[in-house]
């Protein structure tokens, strides 16, 4: 492990129950004030269901919103940042497009592939975390040899899933 994720390894999983219940809900409610904040697209979607994510108070509120990010508003998304900026990473995109360090598209098996997983180096590292953290929790560590059946790209299990074994001192195959 590396002494920067430090903070993100407690000895064992959280518990259900209210302890649990408030550290999701302070967790989306960051999320959606930082989609809010960074991306018109989203601060739109919001306001067409006539909230703010000030009255967001529970995660069934978030539920009862009812605002969704379609494939169809993907792609839309992704033409006007094309149009507007020359990339295709979407106009709903909460970062500097700069900061993208990883990029994950879909198939395309619908129509155009989508670039559905964008992630800065923060995002690399915070899904590498979580990934090493839950492979501990399952008595993943040193020793241990693990064969990779997943492909090697930047897809939530790809790439990242290896980086994350390689975290916790597993060994790991192809």
């Amino acid at each position: 492990m590396s002494a920067y994720d430090k903070d993100f390894w407690p000895a064992r999983p959280p518990e259900p129950g209210a302890a649990l219940e408030a550290l999701r809900l302070a967790r989306l409610l960051e999320q959606v004030r930082y989609c809010y904040n960074r991306s018109e697209v989203y601060r739109a979607k919001m306001k067409a269901v006539g909230a703010t994510p000030e009255d967001i108070r529970s995660i069934a509120d978030f539920g009862r919103l009812g605002f969704a990010f379609s494939k169809a508003d993907e792609r839309d998304s992704e033409e006007r940042s094309f149009k507007e900026r020359g990339d295709y990473l979407g106009a709903h995109l909460c970062c500097d497009p700069r900061d993208v360090m990883g990029i994950s598209a879909t198939s395309g098996t619908t129509g155009r592939p989508t670039f559905t997983y964008l992630f800065t180096q923060n995002d690399l590292r915070v899904n590498a975390v979580g990934w090493a953290r839950a492979l501990a929790w399952m008595g993943a560590g040193p020793g241990d040899m693990v064969m990779n059946a997943l492909g090697l790209s930047m897809w939530v299990v790809g790439a990242i899933a290896v980086h994350s074994l390689i975290q916790i001192g597993v060994s790991w195959s192809r």
